[in-house]
């Protein structure tokens, strides 16, 4: 019984680890589509057409 709690928490703790990830990610691709708007041009990062 310990191990499958034991195994609960670390999944957990994966999960909680892997959206704080993925937050962080979308946050900072938003501060350079801000940025881009202001002026820096990056082609490389920034793909498709802009509405």
């Amino acid at each position: 019984m310990e191990s499958i709690l034991n195994f609960l928490l670390l999944a957990g703790f994966l999960f909680v680890v892997l959206l704080f990830v993925a937050y962080l990610y979308v946050r900072s691709h938003q501060a350079k589509d801000q940025r881009t708007e202001n002026g820096e041009k990056n082609s490389k990062e920034t793909s498709g057409p802009r509405d």
